[in-house]
Parts: structure tokens; sequence; C-alpha cells
């Protein structure tokens, strides 16, 4: 397992925080919460990147502003579904698939 030991302990970290959700604001425009794997697909051609990573933020999922992603790997081979994994687990394992395809 890769760490690396620049990140910050835990204790130094701030709370995750859904401003939206504190503020009583709508999810932000921004967000792509529908289809987001076709949307994420459409983003990686768009933006000529290899991958892109898409955290699925929809409120069906109650992801946004919690401890845990639910990322969808996106490549030229096509979507990957990671498990739903905390933003630490996802880092790590995001950082093996680099540090794999980089080897």
């Amino acid at each position: 397992r890769m760490r690396d030991r620049r990140i910050a302990p835990r204790h130094l970290t701030p709370p995750l925080t859904d401003y939206f959700a504190l503020l009583d604001l709508p999810r932000s425009p921004w967000l792509e919460t529908a289809d987001v794997k076709a949307n994420a697909t459409a983003k990686r051609l768009r933006k000529g990147c290899d991958w892109l990573v898409a955290n699925d933020v929809s409120p069906a999922m109650g992801i946004m502003g919690g401890p845990e992603n639910a990322v969808i790997l996106i490549t030229e081979a096509g979507a990957e579904h990671w498990p739903r994994l905390s933003k630490e687990a996802t880092a790590e394992r995001l950082a093996e698939r680099i540090a794999g395809a980089l080897a």
C-alpha cells in the first residue's frame, strides 16, 4: 500500500461539510447528478484526458458532504464502478491505479 507521509493527520484536517445543505440552498448547478456515467464519458472525450474520475453525488447516493465516495473511473476501455469507499481508501486505490499505469 502506498501512503504519502505528507498528508496531514486526521486531527488537523477540517471536517467535510455539505455547505449547500447547511445554508439550505439547492445543490450546485455545476454538479452532474443525472446519468453520471454518460456525462462523465462525454466529459472525458471533450477534455481529451486518459481517465476521468466521477464521484456520483446524486441525491440518491447520499454522498455529498459525507465521508465516502461513489466513484466511476472512466477510461478508454470503459466505465469501472468502484464500491462505495472512504475518501482515503478512494485516494489510495486511485494512487495504486496511477502507479500501476506508470509502471
